[in-house]
């Protein structure tokens, strides 16, 4: 194979991935002009409790969830309200309080846990979703 060769294939491959980081447009987010919540006879402690309450899916150590970019998306960060809003994640209406310090959408959550391999390691603030990311909707 001659360098000639290499090159072109190079200069492809190049343009491949330079066409596919520019990527898709998010949608514009929804504004909501009113949050509704269901009279489900919970108080709005027990309902900022079910939105942010961790069930055992931390997939991603905090410091990366808040440091992430948006990728191909653009240059804000990933937890950007406009991002998370066009990727529909329910952001409108969002409390900060002791239950979500880093206001994050409904159902995202954040906990502190050990290695399952070295459980006396220190802690790590680590973020997933909940059982509210999902069953917690937007009409």
């Amino acid at each position: 194979m001659s360098l000639r060769n290499i090159g072109s294939g190079l200069a492809v491959l190049a343009s491949l991935i330079a066409s596919a980081c520019s990527g898709p447009d998010l949608p514009p987010p929804e504004p909501v002009a009113k949050v509704v919540n269901l009279d489900q006879g919970w108080t709005d402690a027990e309902r900022q409790e079910y939105h942010y309450t961790s069930q055992g899916t931390m997939m991603l150590p905090e410091a990366w969830l808040t440091s992430i970019k948006q990728g191909f998306f653009g240059s804000k960060k990933l937890t950007d309200t406009d991002t998370l809003a066009g990727l529909r994640f329910l952001t409108d209406g969002i409390k900060t309080d002791s239950w979500n310090k880093d206001s994050l959408p409904i159902g995202w959550t954040v906990d502190s846990w050990a290695s399952p391999s070295d459980p006396a390691q220190t802690k790590v603030s680590k973020a997933g979703f909940n059982c509210a990311a999902c069953h917690t909707g937007q009409i």
